[in-house]
């Protein structure tokens, strides 16, 4: 199967990722020119790499759609080092090559989350790591409801996050959670209670679909073998929030049963989609939020 066929650089985005990416094809052409599902097949069957890549993300990767974190990034060079005809050194290819994407990645944080300082976004609940990264946004569609989130809590006056201090009584299996932020009226928040990404959450607002599944630009997205590029989506119906499944394979759950038809999520909820397990959480009429 051949590989895709690359971009120009007129095509590329500008700055840093610009010569990120310009990088990795060069490795790309070198290797052959793999197709991404040979890449990705190869990637997942070894043991002694940090992570696994999935096609679908070497694909944006190679047309410069997306900046992955890390550890994705270097197992798709350390593939392609492997593969290519010159041999390069590996040591020194992964140092230049993560020089380039810790410029890239400073860009991105820079362009993405200067509106909204980082200590805005902690005392709203969003989780920062250490180098800077807003947790668990996936996308810029991700990071986008996060902020617009974080308005709506500003203009509610809205308690900014939950100390399980009595705010979520009504639903009693999200106590053993990490603190998690309070959703204004009419908002709701998937929180991932188990798998890998536990305690990380997702704003759900009015009128916004999101879709959850592999593909790295869903609102929602889980780089897992167990989810399907587009697995399951979420709409609003009226004041409520309704979850439909979209021609997964592994199908989406709710509260352990398997959904045939769109349906209406309520507080205390659990959605299963791959080995990915949610909790919804919408404040109740009894939920003391004030």
């Amino acid at each position: 199967m051949p590989g895709i066929e690359l971009p120009g650089e007129g095509q590329l985005p500008p700055g840093p990722l610009r010569a990120l990416i310009a990088e990795v094809h060069d490795l790309y052409r070198n290797s052959g020119n793999p197709s991404t599902r040979v890449i990705s097949s190869a990637i997942q069957g070894r043991d002694d790499f940090p992570d696994t890549v999935s096609h679908d993300l070497v694909s944006l990767i190679l047309r410069g759609k997306v900046l992955p974190k890390w550890s994705k990034l270097e197992v798709l060079v350390r593939f392609l080092v492997e593969r290519s005809v010159q041999r390069p050194d590996l040591d020194a290819t992964l140092r230049r090559v993560h020089e380039l994407w810790i410029s890239a990645d400073k860009e991105k944080k820079e362009t993405e989350t200067g509106k909204i300082s980082k200590e805005e976004l902690r005392r709203a609940g969003i989780e920062v790591s250490r180098d800077g990264s807003v947790v668990p946004a996936t996308s810029a569609v991700a990071q986008n409801l996060q902020e617009e989130m974080w308005g709506r809590w500003k203009e509610a006056g809205q308690p900014l996050f939950d100390s399980t201090g009595g705010l979520w009584r009504s639903v009693e299996y999200v106590h053993d959670l990490p603190t998690i932020p309070v959703p204004p009226p009419g908002t709701a928040l998937l929180v991932v209670r188990y798998g890998a990404f536990r305690g990380s959450w997702y704003p759900l607002i009015p009128g916004r679909r999101i879709i959850i599944g592999r593909h790295p630009e869903c609102e929602i997205a889980l780089d897992d073998n167990t989810v399907s590029r587009r697995h399951a989506e979420i709409n609003t119906r009226g004041v409520d929030f309704a979850v439909r499944d979209v021609g997964s394979t592994n199908g989406t759950w709710l509260n352990r049963e398997r959904l045939a038809e769109e349906a209406i999520l309520r507080p205390g909820d659990e959605l299963q989609t791959g080995k990915f397990r949610f909790a919804f959480l919408a404040p109740r009429q009894d939920d003391d939020v004030s």
